[in-house]
Protein backbone atom coordinates (compact mmCIF):
# COMPACT_ATOMS: atom_id res chain seq x y z
CA UNK A 1 0.00 0.00 0.00
CA UNK A 2 1.07 3.61 -1.11
CA UNK A 3 0.50 6.36 1.15
CA UNK A 4 2.79 8.90 -0.27
CA UNK A 5 -0.28 10.16 -2.45
CA UNK A 6 -2.39 11.72 0.69
CA UNK A 7 -1.28 14.42 2.92
CA UNK A 8 -1.62 13.48 5.79
CA UNK A 9 -1.89 16.89 7.64
CA UNK A 10 -4.68 17.65 5.68
CA UNK A 11 -6.28 14.60 6.78
CA UNK A 12 -5.70 14.82 10.36
CA UNK A 13 -7.30 18.13 9.99
CA UNK A 14 -10.77 16.49 8.29
CA UNK A 15 -10.32 13.84 11.13
CA UNK A 16 -10.29 15.54 14.40
CA UNK A 17 -12.73 18.57 13.18
CA UNK A 18 -15.55 15.94 11.64
CA UNK A 19 -19.09 15.73 13.01
CA UNK A 20 -20.72 14.15 14.89
CA UNK A 21 -17.04 12.46 15.61
CA UNK A 22 -13.78 11.88 14.38
CA UNK A 23 -14.46 10.56 11.11
CA UNK A 24 -12.38 10.74 7.38
CA UNK A 25 -13.96 9.39 3.85
CA UNK A 26 -11.05 8.50 1.85
CA UNK A 27 -11.73 7.60 -1.91
CA UNK A 28 -9.48 5.46 -4.20
CA UNK A 29 -7.39 4.64 -0.84
CA UNK A 30 -5.40 1.55 -3.15
CA UNK A 31 -4.41 0.67 -6.15
CA UNK A 32 -7.48 -0.06 -7.95
CA UNK A 33 -6.87 -2.79 -10.31
CA UNK A 34 -5.18 -4.52 -7.14
CA UNK A 35 -8.31 -3.90 -5.23
CA UNK A 36 -10.16 -5.02 -8.25
CA UNK A 37 -8.16 -8.55 -8.57
CA UNK A 38 -8.96 -9.00 -4.44
CA UNK A 39 -12.54 -8.81 -5.23
CA UNK A 40 -12.59 -11.43 -7.53
CA UNK A 41 -10.88 -13.45 -4.92
CA UNK A 42 -13.64 -12.83 -2.46
CA UNK A 43 -16.48 -13.74 -4.37
CA UNK A 44 -14.60 -16.89 -4.69
CA UNK A 45 -15.61 -17.64 -1.20
CA UNK A 46 -19.35 -17.61 -1.09
CA UNK A 47 -20.00 -20.76 -0.29
CA UNK A 48 -17.63 -21.45 2.95
CA UNK A 49 -19.17 -17.80 3.88
CA UNK A 50 -22.71 -19.06 3.35
CA UNK A 51 -21.81 -22.87 5.07
CA UNK A 52 -20.69 -20.37 8.10
CA UNK A 53 -23.54 -18.63 7.76
CA UNK A 54 -25.76 -21.45 8.04
CA UNK A 55 -24.11 -23.03 11.08
CA UNK A 56 -23.83 -19.44 13.01
CA UNK A 57 -26.80 -18.08 11.96
CA UNK A 58 -27.11 -13.92 13.26
CA UNK A 59 -25.17 -12.88 16.10
CA UNK A 60 -27.97 -10.23 16.95
CA UNK A 61 -31.64 -9.16 16.25
CA UNK A 62 -30.14 -6.00 14.53
CA UNK A 63 -27.33 -7.75 12.99
CA UNK A 64 -28.90 -9.66 10.34
CA UNK A 65 -27.88 -11.74 7.23
CA UNK A 66 -23.96 -10.06 7.93
CA UNK A 67 -21.41 -12.60 7.06
CA UNK A 68 -17.38 -12.82 8.54
CA UNK A 69 -14.61 -14.36 7.17
CA UNK A 70 -11.10 -13.54 9.52
CA UNK A 71 -9.14 -16.66 8.84
CA UNK A 72 -6.64 -15.74 7.25
CA UNK A 73 -5.66 -19.60 6.32
CA UNK A 74 -8.92 -19.90 4.81
CA UNK A 75 -8.27 -17.22 1.89
CA UNK A 76 -6.54 -16.79 -1.10
CA UNK A 77 -3.24 -15.62 -1.72
CA UNK A 78 -4.16 -12.02 -2.64
CA UNK A 79 -6.16 -11.40 0.40
CA UNK A 80 -3.63 -12.82 2.90
CA UNK A 81 -1.37 -10.15 1.52
CA UNK A 82 -3.79 -7.77 1.86
CA UNK A 83 -4.47 -8.74 5.71
CA UNK A 84 -0.40 -8.65 6.27
CA UNK A 85 -0.38 -5.39 4.36
CA UNK A 86 -3.14 -3.70 6.81
CA UNK A 87 -0.48 -4.33 9.53
CA UNK A 88 2.88 -3.22 8.65
CA UNK A 89 4.73 -0.37 10.01
CA UNK A 90 3.75 1.91 6.86
CA UNK A 91 -0.19 1.40 7.73
CA UNK A 92 0.53 1.87 11.22
CA UNK A 93 2.44 5.08 10.53
CA UNK A 94 -0.08 6.38 7.86
CA UNK A 95 -2.98 5.91 10.47
CA UNK A 96 -0.96 7.60 13.87
CA UNK A 97 -0.43 10.65 11.49
CA UNK A 98 -3.76 10.96 10.47
CA UNK A 99 -5.32 10.47 13.78
CA UNK A 100 -3.19 11.70 16.23
CA UNK A 101 -3.53 8.70 18.06
CA UNK A 102 0.30 7.37 19.00
CA UNK A 103 1.63 3.45 19.70
CA UNK A 104 -1.43 1.93 17.62
CA UNK A 105 -1.27 -1.58 17.41
CA UNK A 106 -2.65 -4.09 14.89
CA UNK A 107 -4.39 -7.05 15.38
CA UNK A 108 -3.44 -10.21 13.71
CA UNK A 109 -6.96 -12.27 15.13
CA UNK A 110 -8.81 -10.29 12.91
CA UNK A 111 -11.17 -10.38 15.44
CA UNK A 112 -14.57 -9.06 14.10
CA UNK A 113 -13.24 -7.99 11.47
CA UNK A 114 -11.72 -9.19 7.80
CA UNK A 115 -14.15 -9.54 4.99
CA UNK A 116 -17.91 -9.09 5.64
CA UNK A 117 -20.83 -9.52 3.20
CA UNK A 118 -24.74 -8.71 3.95
CA UNK A 119 -26.87 -10.30 1.55
CA UNK A 120 -30.41 -9.32 0.56
CA UNK A 121 -32.69 -7.54 3.18
CA UNK A 122 -29.45 -7.68 6.14
CA UNK A 123 -28.75 -4.60 7.93
CA UNK A 124 -26.31 -3.55 10.55
CA UNK A 125 -28.25 -1.69 13.23
CA UNK A 126 -26.64 1.37 14.61
CA UNK A 127 -24.38 0.80 17.64
CA UNK A 128 -21.50 1.56 19.47
CA UNK A 129 -18.27 -1.00 18.68
CA UNK A 130 -17.01 -3.17 21.39
CA UNK A 131 -14.43 -1.23 23.80
CA UNK A 132 -11.88 -4.27 24.87
CA UNK A 133 -10.14 -6.89 22.61
CA UNK A 134 -11.21 -9.89 24.49
CA UNK A 135 -8.33 -12.17 24.08
CA UNK A 136 -5.70 -9.39 24.07
CA UNK A 137 -6.95 -6.55 26.21
CA UNK A 138 -5.99 -3.57 24.62
CA UNK A 139 -8.13 -0.96 23.64
CA UNK A 140 -10.05 -1.02 20.46
CA UNK A 141 -9.40 3.01 19.33
CA UNK A 142 -9.85 2.84 14.72
CA UNK A 143 -11.39 1.17 12.94
CA UNK A 144 -11.26 1.12 8.63
CA UNK A 145 -14.17 0.05 6.70
CA UNK A 146 -13.12 -0.22 2.87
CA UNK A 147 -15.92 -1.34 0.58
CA UNK A 148 -16.13 -3.67 -2.45
CA UNK A 149 -18.90 -2.53 -4.09
CA UNK A 150 -18.46 -2.00 -7.68
CA UNK A 151 -21.93 -1.09 -8.72
CA UNK A 152 -23.36 0.55 -6.25
CA UNK A 153 -26.76 1.83 -6.60
CA UNK A 154 -28.49 4.30 -4.28
CA UNK A 155 -31.79 1.72 -4.23
CA UNK A 156 -29.35 -1.04 -3.03
CA UNK A 157 -29.24 1.02 -0.01
CA UNK A 158 -26.49 0.12 2.78
CA UNK A 159 -25.38 3.29 3.22
CA UNK A 160 -23.21 3.91 6.29
CA UNK A 161 -24.75 6.43 8.95
CA UNK A 162 -22.89 8.25 11.44
CA UNK A 163 -25.34 9.21 14.78
CA UNK A 164 -25.09 11.90 17.33
CA UNK A 165 -24.05 10.60 20.72
CA UNK A 166 -27.93 11.54 21.80
CA UNK A 167 -29.66 9.35 19.03
CA UNK A 168 -31.24 12.49 18.19
CA UNK A 169 -30.26 12.47 14.40
CA UNK A 170 -28.27 10.78 11.48
CA UNK A 171 -25.49 13.48 10.77
CA UNK A 172 -23.77 11.99 8.24
CA UNK A 173 -24.71 9.16 5.72
CA UNK A 174 -21.47 7.33 3.55
CA UNK A 175 -22.28 5.43 0.37
CA UNK A 176 -20.54 1.98 0.16
CA UNK A 177 -18.87 2.40 -2.76
CA UNK A 178 -15.76 0.48 -4.46
CA UNK A 179 -12.35 1.53 -2.76
CA UNK A 180 -14.07 3.79 -0.23
CA UNK A 181 -12.30 3.65 3.13
CA UNK A 182 -14.08 5.18 5.95
CA UNK A 183 -11.92 5.72 9.27
CA UNK A 184 -13.86 5.92 12.34
CA UNK A 185 -12.00 7.21 15.54
CA UNK A 186 -14.01 4.31 18.01
CA UNK A 187 -15.28 5.28 21.34
CA UNK A 188 -18.73 4.59 23.49
CA UNK A 189 -20.23 7.62 21.10
CA UNK A 190 -18.95 6.94 17.78
CA UNK A 191 -22.47 5.34 16.70
CA UNK A 192 -22.87 3.95 13.04
CA UNK A 193 -24.29 1.10 11.42
CA UNK A 194 -26.41 0.54 8.43
CA UNK A 195 -30.20 0.36 9.52
CA UNK A 196 -31.48 0.12 5.90
CA UNK A 197 -31.94 -3.27 5.16
CA UNK A 198 -29.75 -3.66 1.86
CA UNK A 199 -31.72 -4.24 -1.59
CA UNK A 200 -29.01 -5.45 -3.77
CA UNK A 201 -30.29 -8.53 -5.86
CA UNK A 202 -29.43 -12.17 -4.45
CA UNK A 203 -25.96 -11.78 -6.57
CA UNK A 204 -25.01 -8.66 -5.39
CA UNK A 205 -24.40 -8.91 -1.43
CA UNK A 206 -22.95 -5.79 0.23
CA UNK A 207 -19.26 -6.38 0.50
CA UNK A 208 -16.55 -4.51 2.77
CA UNK A 209 -13.35 -5.25 4.78
CA UNK A 210 -13.12 -4.25 8.11
CA UNK A 211 -10.08 -3.55 10.17
CA UNK A 212 -9.81 -3.08 14.03
CA UNK A 213 -6.80 -0.87 15.34
CA UNK A 214 -5.80 -0.84 19.26
CA UNK A 215 -4.06 0.75 21.85
CA UNK A 216 -2.49 -0.46 25.36
CA UNK A 217 -4.06 2.49 27.15
CA UNK A 218 -6.94 5.25 26.45
CA UNK A 219 -7.43 9.15 27.38
CA UNK A 220 -9.10 8.57 30.77
CA UNK A 221 -12.83 10.96 29.11
CA UNK A 222 -12.65 7.76 26.52
CA UNK A 223 -12.39 4.96 29.38
CA UNK A 224 -15.25 2.85 30.19
CA UNK A 225 -15.72 -0.47 31.93
CA UNK A 226 -15.31 -3.45 28.61
CA UNK A 227 -18.44 -4.15 26.49
CA UNK A 228 -19.35 -5.74 23.34
CA UNK A 229 -21.76 -4.32 21.10
CA UNK A 230 -23.97 -1.46 22.77
CA UNK A 231 -27.19 -1.55 20.22
CA UNK A 232 -29.23 1.44 20.05
CA UNK A 233 -31.98 1.18 17.04
CA UNK A 234 -32.70 -1.30 14.40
Amino acid sequence: MDFSKFNTDELYNQFINAQPYSHLVIDNFIDPDYLTSLLQEIKGYKQIMDEDYQKNGDEHELQTKKIGLSDTERMGPIARHFFEQSQSPEMIAFLEKITGIPDVLPDPMLYGGGIHRTTTGGKLGIHADFNIHPYTGKNRRINILLYLNEDWKPEYNGELELWQSDMSKCVKSISPIFNRAVILRITDNALHGHPIPWQGHDNTPRLSIALYYYTDDRPEEEKSEPHMAIWKMC
